[in-house]
């Protein structure tokens, strides 16, 4: 699980790291939006003069430019929501995890009468790994919420006023993230451990009373 897990955290901060790539080259987006909108008017009206060609190749190649900004704002904007919800898949799944591995931890040992802090040790890494999980997702939903705002077609009044919080939020969650991550990690595997010592008394057991193992 512990191999599982790291894996596709590792998947989820590359996408992060693709989106935080992405949204440093649209740092400015609004401003080279207006700056091209701006500039396509004004060769449009140099256009209806005659013998205006250079202006017809300047206004085509300023229409690229346009529809490839925007298409690399709509990449980031998807990609930012794929994002955001493999972060909180995996941070899903460490909790999934250590629920059920914690209520399998607590029968086998009632059944098999084993020493209770094996279940205990079980219940505090799941209590220690919940705090991580919660920190990852809600850190994934506010820089998604700050990227919202941050949308020059949202509603919001003066949305290029949320530029700049998005992105620090987005460096710094990129940290936080990770390190949710790696602390949940290190808890999987530690109770991993846990749930091996508690196979081999059980399989010890079951052999002393001539049972299948």
């Amino acid at each position: 699980m512990s191999r599982i897990f790291i894996s596709l955290g590792l998947l989820a901060l590359l996408l992060m790291a693709i989106m935080l790539s992405i949204g440093l080259y649209l740092q400015d987006y609004k401003g080279r939006l207006v700056a091209l909108a701006t500039e396509i008017k004004t060769l449009q009206e140099q256009g209806r003069g005659a013998g205006s060609q250079d202006a017809a190749g300047k206004l085509l190649q300023a229409r690229a430019s346009l529809m490839e900004l925007q298409g690399w704002f709509r990449v980031h904007m998807l990609l930012g929501v794929g994002t955001s919800l493999a972060i909180i898949l995996v941070n899903c799944i460490a909790v999934t995890y250590f629920i059920g591995t914690g209520r399998w931890c607590r029968e086998v040992v009632e059944t098999y009468q084993l020493d209770p802090a094996l279940a205990a040790r079980s219940q505090k890494l799941k209590r220690r790994s919940f705090p991580w999980a919660t920190l990852g997702i809600i850190t994934a939903l506010a820089i998604s919420a700050l990227g919202a705002a941050a949308d020059p077609g949202n509603t919001v009044s003066q949305s290029e006023f949320w530029v700049t919080p998005h992105m620090v939020a987005a460096f710094a969650g990129f940290l936080l993230i990770a390190g949710a991550f790696y602390f949940q990690w290190v808890n999987i595997a530690e109770n991993h451990s846990v749930l091996e010592e508690i196979v081999a008394q059980v399989e010890a057991i079951r052999r002393e009373r001539g049972l299948d193992v």
